[in-house]
């Protein structure tokens, strides 16, 4: 049974206040990636954007239009129920949300390996075709970007029509869907799992060559230069480390959960959600403060300056 101190209103509550909070935080992100992204770092404003967008297709699903919570049903069934706005359309929807969630998630991941790897082309084969030739690196980020969550949504789906059943209404209260053990299930976890266990790997080979790079060239720079390639490195160790630890580390005991039926797993998994967002919200966060025209076009907006106008006073005397 779930503690006490953390019950489904307070996880609604907080679900709700983060995913806000996230949403305000990134439309500003987004506003300044869009309109205050330097020359200097101009090929990163659609990786930024990317990584931003996956966050909030993501969140907007898993805060505000159908929030989930789970139970494990012996054997090997795993129900979940949704409530929200989702409870206003046709019941099949859940299906669209779990496919935009799936699809968002495969979103982050894609979107931070493909930044990592334009920087370490960028850094250390500077004449690669990828660098140099524009349409090549919007044909690689676009099959990048669709491809492989396409195809995994397209399994999950599959796995449900084929061996689940049709989403129910509930007194009206929530939607429930209920996932059975199959063969397409494990095929879709175990797929997964690779997959992101691959992509991340080689994102870190990748970073860890990066900052190598980095400090043996690091005296060559200017200042403004070493500025520059210092923020991005620390906003692509934050997007890549972040959801490795915060959301890998509950993704992992939810699933041990599963597989043991331990009586945490109501908490664990309502733990997972929140920290999803969480990282989304630290993630853009950091991109705001770390890049210093984001900094300082922020500062300029909630700088007030009260300056005395001498022709208003000068004005206001002779009257």
């Amino acid at each position: 049974m779930v503690p006490d101190f953390y019950s489904l209103q307070w996880h609604t509550a907080l679900i709700v206040v983060s995913s806000t909070l996230f949403f305000l935080v990134s439309i500003v992100g987004s506003y300044l990636i869009l309109f205050k992204t330097p020359d200097a770092i101009k090929g990163y404003k659609f990786l930024f954007l990317y990584l931003n967008s996956a966050y909030q297709l993501c969140i907007f699903f898993i805060g505000f239009f159908g929030r989930i919570s789970t139970y494990v049903l012996p054997p090997w069934v795993v129900c979940l129920e949704f409530s929200g706005l989702i409870q206003l359309f046709n019941p099949r929807m859940i299906y669209v949300e779990l496919a935009s969630i799936f699809f968002g998630l495969f979103g982050v991941v894609n979107a931070i390996a493909i930044t990592v790897l334009y920087r370490y082309c960028h850094i250390c084969h500077p004449k690669s075709f990828y660098v140099v030739d524009a349409r090549w690196r919007a044909v690689i980020h676009g099959t990048i970007s669709i491809l492989p969550g396409s195809i995994m949504v397209l399994l999950l789906l599959l796995s449900r029509t084929v061996y689940g059943e049709d989403p129910k209404d509930i007194s009206g209260n929530h939607l429930v869907i209920v996932f059975k053990f199959s063969p397409l299930a494990a095929t879709f976890v175990i797929a997964t799992g690779s997959y992101f266990y691959v992509v991340t790997s080689f994102s870190y080979i990748l970073l860890f060559r990066i900052v190598r790079s980095f400090r043996n060239n690091i005296t060559k720079a200017s200042n403004r230069t070493r500025e520059m390639q210092r923020a991005l490195i620390i906003t692509l160790l934050v997007s890549l480390c972040l959801p490795s630890i915060l959301g890998g580390v509950p993704l992992v005991a939810a699933v041990y959960t599963i597989v043991v039926k331990a009586d945490a797993l109501e908490i664990i998994h309502r733990l997972c959600l929140l920290s999803s967002i969480w990282v989304g919200l630290v993630n853009i966060s950091t991109t705001i403060i770390v890049v210093k025209p984001y900094r300082e076009a922020l500062l300029f907006c909630f700088r007030v300056k009260k300056k005395e106008d001498p022709k208003l006073f000068t004005n206001i005397k002779k009257k």
